[in-house]
């Protein structure tokens, strides 16, 4: 598996991981402001959007390197 396909997954699953930690910071804070107006000082990190470009420069990556490939070798 090349470099680019392997990384794909992997910065799927760190995506999940990040947003689970925010999603569990945010009810921590929540939990602790019973009553109180939610504090605006509570992350908010686009994970969904720098995972979506990060993938599709893998994919594109990984279709530059494999087309590059199949052209070098005749595959």
């Amino acid at each position: 598996m090349c470099l680019f396909c392997a990384a794909i997954p992997m910065t799927i699953s760190l995506a999940t991981v990040t947003r689970g930690k925010i999603n569990e910071q945010r009810h921590a804070k929540n939990a602790q402001q019973t009553g109180r107006l939610p504090d605006s000082k509570i992350q908010r990190i686009p994970v969904e959007r720098i995972s979506t470009v990060v993938v599709t420069g893998l994919i594109i990556g990984s279709v530059i390197v494999h087309t590059g490939t199949v052209s070098r070798f005749g595959l």
